[in-house]
């Protein structure tokens, strides 16, 4: 099957509906996951299995020590076997660690298009308006539950399945050299099956309890580092310390009910592995009194008796696994439905060079709360638009569906005519800059925080933006230029110094709209208006949308948006006085 094939039925698992039991959708997502390496895993776990089988030869070799070896007192050939062993033994091992490399490997691969696949859903689909603690848990349930799923998949193919085939051998073996002793193995598993039915149960309630507490601590824990410098300010390390106790003792809780959970799984095995190995001891030891069984064959049967004790407890542990795993697929599965992500718009249609944007009968809701209703406008290429209106107006929402960032569960956003959803999506993205309230650098140089997402970039073209975006003097003044390191976050430059480059590195994509929110919070209004002086400027100049309080910023605009209540509507410049008076209560101006 093609990369392309898989990569859509794996996306079409990804179910957005409610969450269902480990049954045929959870298989049936683990096998998409698992069939583009299903052979070499299939392959590995096979050639394990042989090794296993490597016991049989030391059940031959106990059967012929006391069978005729021991007996006939012939001391040489006892060395020489144990040397045959020994060197079946050294083979065997260094099979399986070539065995379990491949296996590893194998689902590692077949486990990467799923980890890509819920990656790409975050990066193009998680929703703008979470909350930081909603980004923490999703960055621990996707590190921890895959982390856990190849874990369980390494047991089960691992160890498991081998143990499977391996007990299987070993019941025809007893069924071979004791019918009677069989039959009555054969009688008692069903209730050992019932058994392993209870405390599995009991088991995985338990396992699903610490793997929530885990997760919930580790974003607590993530989330305490990203905020440190305000928990300080605030003087709330108590407070924190408090919450960081109660989640460590919720976590320390499920673990220590984990452990009891698995002492009772455990301590099933253990009791009906003793009183299987207490009727074998008492029917071989009547068998052979009563010259029904030879004594080598007794000694054989204790010893497959004891390697049916240990892989019947490889295949407990392979079942807890098994818990394990489908309470990752879950998570896993449903993960893209908890953040809200939906499947990108796949248009073709090639993007007019310069155009308008237009909303038409737009509208959208977060949960059950109206935010925008039937919002009805239209942006001329060129020109420069100021969005205006209190705080939770819906601003940022209304950039946020201009910028496809959000669809609209109403209406139709165009450019050019032309509906996002038809449009070529990639391109149009690319087409906007955008200029955050609060910019944002990644780590590294000024350089490669310019060129990021663009490719090749020459040093002209670097030093034409940083030149737009009057950044020449925080180049200037940096030991390296551009080839200086920034820190986290630009955490060596000041608010303003970040906004600048933000600018410049928006400018190099050379966008057809460029949005600013509220600008004037690390630039002065001259600096802005510079700055628009520059755009307008240009051979071709971008459309540009201010979103903004400033009433100094308003009056540089073409034309003014207030958005009040949902709704949005124009206002003249003239009425400038009569907006600030109007929002003086609701909003900074």
């Amino acid at each position: 099957m093609s990369g392309t094939n898989h990569s859509s039925q794996l996306r079409s698992y990804f179910k957005l509906g409610t969450r269902l039991h480990f049954e045929r959708d959870d298989w049936t997502f683990l096998w998409i996951c698992l069939r583009p390496s299903i052979r070499p895993i299939l392959i590995a776990s096979m050639l394990l299995t042989i090794t296993s089988f490597a016991h049989f030869i030391n059940l031959w070799v106990i059967a012929k020590l006391i069978g005729s070896i021991i007996p006939s007192g012939n001391y040489e050939r006892v060395v020489w076997l144990g040397l045959l062993l020994l060197l079946v033994r050294l083979s065997i091992g260094a099979l399986n660690i070539q065995f379990r490399r491949k296996l590893n490997e194998s689902i590692g691969h077949a486990l990467m298009s799923m980890r890509i696949e819920v990656m790409d859903r975050i990066l193009r689909g998680f929703g703008l308006s979470r909350t930081l603690r909603d980004v923490r848990m999703t960055q621990s349930r996707l590190v921890n539950e895959t982390s856990r799923l190849q874990d369980a998949l390494m047991s089960i193919f691992g160890l498991s399945f081998p143990a499977v085939i391996f007990v299987f051998a070993l019941f025809i073996l007893i069924g071979w050299i004791s019918p009677q002793l069989m039959f009555m193995l054969l009688v008692a598993f069903p209730f050992f099956l019932f058994m392993v039915r209870i405390s599995a149960g009991y088991l995985h309630r338990r396992v699903v309890a610490r793997n929530h507490s885990e997760n919930q601590y580790h974003a607590h824990v993530s989330m305490i580092f990203h905020y440190l410098e305000h928990i300080r300010i605030r003087m709330t390390e108590r407070l924190e310390l408090q919450s960081f106790s109660r989640r460590l003792e919720a976590l320390k809780k499920s673990e220590s009910d984990l452990t009891v959970g698995f002492t009772v799984y455990e301590l099933t095995n253990s009791i009906f592995n003793t009183t299987l190995f207490v009727i074998v001891i008492l029917f071989g030891a009547r068998q052979v009194m009563n010259g029904g069984m030879e004594l080598q064959l007794m000694v054989v049967l204790f010893f497959a008796m004891n390697l049916l004790h240990t892989y019947s407890g490889t295949l407990l542990t392979g079942y807890s696994k098994l818990l394990n795993m489908s309470e990752s697929l879950k998570q896993l599965r449903v993960l893209p439905a908890d953040l809200g992500a939906d499947d990108p718009w796949h248009g073709t249609t090639v993007m007019p060079e310069s155009d308008s944007y237009s909303f038409d009968k737009v509208s959208f809701a977060y949960h059950d709360k109206q935010i925008l209703h039937d919002l009805q406008f239209s942006i001329e290429p060129g020109s420069c638009v100021a969005l205006v209106g209190r705080n939770g107006a819906g601003k940022t929402t209304l950039v946020h569906l201009l910028m496809g960032l959000l669809r609209p569960d109403a209406g139709s956003i165009r450019y050019g005519g032309i509906a996002l959803s038809d449009i070529d999506f990639a391109a149009y993205r690319r087409s906007i800059g955008y200029v955050a309230q609060k910019p944002q650098l990644m780590p590294g140089t000024v350089r490669s925080n310019l060129v990021y997402g663009l490719g090749n970039v020459s040093d002209e073209e670097i030093d034409n933006a940083i030149r737009l975006a009057m950044a020449e003097d925080v180049v200037a003044g940096l030991p390296q230029g551009v080839d200086t390191l920034i820190g986290d976050d630009g955490a060596r430059l000041s608010g303003g110094e970040r906004q600048r480059l933000v600018i410049a590195a928006a400018l190099l994509g050379r966008p057809r709209l460029l949005v600013m929110d509220e600008p004037t919070n690390h630039l002065d209004t001259q600096a802005i208006r510079r700055f628009i002086g520059n755009m307008k400027a240009l051979v071709q100049p971008p459309t540009i949308l201010l979103v903004t309080h400033n009433r100094e910023m308003l009056a540089m605009a073409d034309r003014i948006f207030v958005l009040r209540d949902g709704h949005l509507s124009e206002m003249a410049s003239g009425d400038l006085y009569e907006l600030r008076e109007e929002d003086a209560s609701e909003g900074r101006m």
